[in-house]
């Protein structure tokens, strides 16, 4: 119509059930049926393309119902194939046309074929379980039971949404359990390209896994079988909202030694992280997070940024320095850092 609806506003619209005459529509959801749909969306204004394919749904009769969904998708996330499952219950409320999701297991597989970072492996796999519920009343989705897992570490906790769908704000309480001579160095760029331990095969050696198809959410756990000797725990709180990540608390346990932390990301045209880290009894050398340099820095990506970090070091090897006590800011803006 001129004035921008759609049939749809008419049929979606709650329904007064004071109204005289004429008919109403109330759609009740009765033992759905779709198979293999296929959806494309074509942004003209930023050039990017969503695409759903294979898409299925069962559903079955009454309030709630029970429901099956699969799908795989292109561009949902950048340069990513997401295959994904889900089995739950679900409600719908005619009158007011929300739809509430309960105990809805989500099953995903995602093959991401481009860097994560400048000069990161590829491609990067991430396989994730987790159990979902909406609650269309307050706008809040919660996320419990999450267990994603890459090459060499495994990601668990809880998480939840709020404030949707206009200003969706997520907090969480995560722990990530890792080998610290896992893949997921290589797709962060933590290890030299043609290292043995490195995921990126030097220039004249393509690397035959950057064909290879994405795999089953139902991949059997490999990632944690690394000693505790030779891993990383970490449990951190966060938050994330339009104008950033807060990491409110990081704690760390290492084979020898523990770190704490919190730090602040802000996004935009000149992205900016802050925060104050503190480290006792650890060797930096030994972990090999500065790509073999020694000096506890995750990768080049971060001198991209407005950094303004507060460190503290007691009993500490940096750089191939021993510190009894010591204390730095580093402070710097994209391609000039000073410590002091």
């Amino acid at each position: 119509a001129a004035d921008g609806r759609t049939n749809w506003d008419d049929l979606a619209a709650p329904q007064d059930a004071q109204a005289g005459s004429g008919w109403t529509f109330a759609p009740q959801p009765r033992a759905v049926r779709l198979d293999n749909v296929a959806v494309r969306y074509d942004d003209a204004a930023t050039g990017k393309v969503l695409s759903v394919t294979g898409a299925r749904l069962r559903t079955g009769l009454g309030q709630p119902f029970d429901f099956a969904a699969s799908f795989e998708a292109m561009g949902l996330v950048p340069d990513g194939r997401l295959q994904c499952h889900l089995q739950g219950r679900a409600s719908f409320d005619p009158g007011s046309g929300r739809l509430g999701l309960h105990g809805v297991r989500v099953e995903t597989g995602l093959l991401i074929d481009a860097p994560l970072v400048p000069g990161g492996a590829v491609p990067a796999r991430v396989v994730s379980r987790l159990t979902l519920d909406y609650d269309a009343a307050a706008a809040a989705l919660t996320l419990s039971d999450i267990d994603a897992r890459t090459d060499g570490a495994r990601l668990t906790g809880t998480a939840g949404i709020s404030d949707l769908p206009g200003a969706p704000r997520l907090a969480g309480k995560l722990t990530l359990d890792a080998d610290l001579d896992g893949g997921w160095r290589a797709i962060l760029n933590l290890s030299k390209p043609g290292s043995p331990e490195s995921l990126v095969a030097t220039s004249d050696q393509p690397s035959a896994a950057e064909s290879a198809p994405a795999e089953s959410p139902h991949t059997p756990d490999t990632a944690l079988s690394a000693p505790l000797s030779k891993r990383l725990v970490a449990d951190l709180a966060l938050a994330v909202d339009k104008d950033g990540l807060h990491l409110t608390d990081l704690a760390v346990r290492l084979p020898r030694g523990t770190a704490r932390g919190a730090a602040r990301l802000v996004l935009g045209d000149r992205p900016a992280l802050s925060g104050q880290f503190t480290a006792e009894d650890v060797d930096f050398a030994a972990l090999g997070l500065g790509g073999g340099s020694g000096w506890p820095v995750p990768g080049p990506w971060i001198f991209g940024l407005d950094l303004d970090v507060r460190t503290v070091f007691s009993h500490c090897a940096v750089g191939g320095l021993a510190l009894s006590e010591a204390a730095a800011t580093l402070r710097g803006a994209p391609g000039l850092v000073r410590l002091g």
